[in-house]
């Protein structure tokens, strides 16, 4: 473990340390996947799909035919003629079909899985991001009762003599502010639950955590990169679909040869009886001419979107992970400032003795509060970024 990773993983356990145990997020992401409307119903999709694609494998319905014909005169006597046929593809189609259906079966997995991902990254970030507000809120309170205590002080102070009005009226705008905030960010707070409840397929999750789930990674860009491409659900369609392509041309060389059909024939006319086999062949002339160059210019396409897909990949990729580094060296030096310095109490006794002035003090306060908003907003910027890092693994 490097240092930078050292330092934020002891402040973060020491700083504004508070809540329940580091695996409720694990909790909330079972639950989701367990109740949400969208992987439940892409599973019931999937099945459908599967069904599907095992359909148009057998063989045709076979036909029976009846045909009654009354001779005329009525001395030339009645013909009646039966047939029974069944129609086929030439045999080889049949295991060319059945091996597009299984790479079609096998590509159903991708997009769901892909899907999956999306909705429980969703839902980590959510889990952050209440988090981080009741990290706020609780910073907030603390302000709250400081400038309160302020404020009684001021005009305590004002009606011993010792203090005026001025100080007292900044000491009631800097509490307004204060709670103006609180509330705000109470009302983020219930956007967030409410946006868990919907992922939790409307079923209400009680998430209270107030610290983040230690997830610190130290994989190299090159290595990150690799393992993330190989496991892209995105990428496995799309290579999937690539296979696809290639079984279609196989499917549709097949389809350019002879239709068969077999049958037996009945005819009775003039009190004469005749009956024995029936077979039959297409000509494939032109009902398939074009099918196997359109299969090819498909696989063409399956395969440039392969690698524009995984070019593109390849770049998000880049981006995480210098978006991770950069956040983790900026968390590493908010915690480092912030772990070394004592502000408050030292602002606290330097307005008790008279060094500063009521508005001075308010400057020097507001600085040090804005440190510590950009701090917990990069912390969860860099929770954010270590659930991007591990998205494959949900």
């Amino acid at each position: 473990m490097n240092f930078n990773n050292l330092i934020i993983l002891l402040f973060s356990i020491t700083f504004y340390h508070q809540g329940k145990t580091q695996n409720g997020i694990e909790e909330v992401i079972a639950a989701i996947k367990k109740n949400n409307k969208q992987i439940l119903a892409y599973a019931q999709y999937n099945e459908s799909e599967r069904l599907m694609y095992k359909t148009g494998l057998t063989l045709p319905n076979p036909a029976v035919g009846f045909d009654f014909m009354a001779g005329s005169p009525a001395t030339a006597g009645n013909q009646t003629d039966l047939t029974i046929t069944q129609a086929f593809d030439f045999p080889s189609v049949y295991g060319r079909k059945k091996e597009l259906s299984d790479l079609l079966i096998a590509q159903l997995p991708y997009q769901s899985t892909s899907m999956r991902q999306h909705i429980l990254m969703e839902a980590q970030k959510t889990c952050n991001e209440i988090i981080y507000l009741n990290k706020m809120l609780a910073e907030l309170t603390k302000r709250k009762v400081s400038v309160e205590k302020l404020n009684r002080d001021f005009y305590k102070s004002m009606e011993n003599g010792d203090g005026n009005i001025l100080d007292v009226n900044k000491a009631k705008l800097q509490l307004a502010e204060v709670n103006a905030m609180y509330r705000h960010h109470q009302s983020l707070l219930q956007q967030a639950l409410l946006k868990l409840t919907s992922l939790n397929g409307g079923l209400e999750i009680n998430f209270t955590d107030s610290t983040y789930a230690t997830q610190l990674t130290s994989t190299a860009m090159d290595e990150f990169v690799k393992v993330s491409l190989t496991d892209d659900p995105d990428i496995k369609y799309m290579e999937s679909a690539k296979m696809i392509a290639q079984q279609e041309i196989a499917v549709a060389k097949a389809m350019t040869l002879p239709k068969m059909e077999v049958g037996y024939h009945y005819q009775a006319i003039l009190g004469q009886r005749f009956q024995g086999g029936h077979v039959g062949f297409s000509i494939p002339l032109w009902e398939n001419r074009h099918l196997v160059k359109s299969k090819h210019s498909k696989w063409i396409y399956a395969d440039m979107q392969l690698e524009a897909q995984r070019h593109q990949r390849y770049l998000e990729l880049r981006q995480i992970y210098d978006k991770y580094e950069s956040t983790k060296e900026l968390l590493a030096e908010y915690t480092t400032v912030l772990s070394s310095i004592n502000s408050l109490p030292l602002l606290n006794k330097a307005l008790e003795m008279g060094q500063f002035s009521t508005i001075e003090y308010f400057m020097e306060t507001s600085y040090f509060y804005n440190t510590v908003d950009k701090y917990l907003l990069i912390e969860k910027e860099y929770h954010d970024m270590v659930f991007e890092m591990n998205k494959y693994k949900l």
